[in-house]
């Protein structure tokens, strides 16, 4: 089977000749490089999702719980994270704290959803 980078040049035209479509649109490497941008988008996008998510709930349920600021450090390293532009790292850090306050939501069945 043949690889991303092998297929680069194989665009061809409506009659099957060779049209160089793909490597006229492929990186400087043969490799597709325009999705790159989507890709860091769409995980800082997601990213900021799960901070917004995350901070709602923590200022909703810590007056009540006050336990709950337990999660307020990792969040806030997200946070910075995603102020830094590390958006994989700062998704990693949210979804993290997202497992960490679903577990305790799970054994809390008092506490909202988040």
């Amino acid at each position: 089977m043949a690889t991303v980078n092998s297929m680069a040049n194989t665009g061809s035209t409506a009659n099957g000749s060779p049209s160089g479509q793909w490597s006229q649109q492929a990186g400087a490497g043969g490799g597709l490089t325009a999705t790159a941008p989507l890709a860091q988008d769409v995980c800082r996008a997601q990213a900021a999702m799960f901070l917004q998510r995350i901070h709602a709930w923590l200022e909703r349920t810590i007056p009540s719980v006050p336990q709950l600021a337990q999660f307020v450090p990792a969040t806030m390293a997200a946070v910075e994270l995603y102020r830094t532009r590390r958006d994989q790292e700062s998704l990693a850090q949210a979804y993290l704290v997202v497992q960490m306050l679903q577990q305790v939501i799970a054994l809390n069945p008092g506490l909202p959803p988040l």
